[in-house]
């Protein structure tokens, strides 16, 4: 595997390039790319010495660190009632399509809608029209929380006023 440390932030993030992609990898059990380097330390890699972040490069880092965490909670389904709703793009598109068709006829019925593994639902017309306003919104929640987050982030003026941000709190 190959890998590149560019600098890192202990307890914070690593601005790195694996396989020839460069990346900031938080620090966080659950991070694929966070396992990977620590399977890379684990077979004898240390980090380097490298210089500490500039705010201006944290900022980006913390930047984008944000952006994944939106990307994670943007994709990461919605509980509507007893149904969970996925909210990727894919489903969301598709979901965006029956809107269409269920505004357009009121009797719409999808006998067969996939919410899990082996687990399918009917939609009716109403239901749809709900479901999919209701995914809307998830989305955008996501891009305004991230929008509040990355002005905070821009208008820090010390480290430790950017650390301070807690990227994870109220999604």
């Amino acid at each position: 595997m190959q890998i590149e440390v560019h600098s890192y932030a202990s307890g914070v993030s690593a601005d790195v390039t694996i396989e020839g992609q460069r990346m900031t990898v938080p620090e966080a059990i659950g991070n694929r790319h966070w396992a990977m380097l620590q399977e890379w330390i684990a077979a004898g890699n240390s980090w380097p010495d490298v210089p500490a972040p500039t705010l201006s490069e944290r900022k980006e880092q913390r930047l984008a660190e944000l952006a994944t965490i939106r990307w994670d909670q943007e994709i990461g389904g919605i509980e509507l009632g007893a149904m969970r709703v996925k909210t990727d793009p894919e489903s969301a598109g598709k979901l965006t399509a029956a809107h269409v068709t269920a505004t357009e006829n009121p009797a719409y019925l999808i006998e067969n809608w996939k919410v899990a593994p082996g687990v399918f639902v009917s939609l009716d017309a109403p239901t749809i029209i709900m479901a999919a306003g209701a995914v809307r919104d998830h989305v955008q929640s996501c891009f305004n929380r991230e929008a509040l987050l990355s002005a905070a982030i821009l208008s820090a003026t010390t480290i430790g006023e950017l650390e301070a941000i807690d990227l994870t709190a109220g999604w």
